[in-house]
């Protein structure tokens, strides 16, 4: 966490070792093929099968290094609440900031950990994972004093 001027503070994602994991896993499978393939290059279609694999590999790496790059949620100092995982961000207002609740949900989410917490704004709902929770939540309860919070039992 970090604070900046104007009172603008800054969570910093969680990436389990899962995630981590599943994008070297990726890029071993992805490398290995085109290894091979330039190995025997006169095989027939060895190139072609290069290609593709490379391909992959930079389509790959494009979704996954993104969301361990830029993964964090923020209140910036113009009052909104903003939630950045890879490519995707969302920034709406704390106003709509409405609840959380922590979660372990596998379903697809702005989170690479399963220590997710669910939030409500308006009528949409986003999860997030955050590696300091307990500093996320004060600030959530000093930003959104009409959200209602649920932790899990400790």
């Amino acid at each position: 966490m970090s604070e900046e001027a104007g009172g603008a503070v800054r969570f910093a994602g969680k990436v389990d070792v899962w995630f981590y994991l599943i994008t070297i896993a990726a890029n071993i499978l992805l490398i290995v093929p085109a290894a091979m393939a330039f190995a025997d290059p006169a095989k027939e279609g060895a190139l072609l099968g290069a290609a593709i694999s490379l391909g992959c590999l930079v389509v790959c790496d494009a979704l996954f290094i993104p969301m361990i790059a830029r993964n964090y949620v923020e209140f910036d100092d113009e009052g909104n609440f903003v939630v950045a995982f890879g490519w995707q961000g969302v920034r709406v207002p704390v106003e709509k900031v409405r609840a959380l609740r922590e979660t372990r949900s596998p379903l697809a989410s702005t989170a690479a950990s399963f220590d997710r917490i669910a939030i409500q704004l308006g009528l949409e709902e986003t999860m997030i994972a955050v590696k300091d929770k307990e500093a996320f939540y004060r600030a959530v309860e000093q930003r959104c004093p009409h959200a209602t919070v649920e932790r899990r039992a400790r």
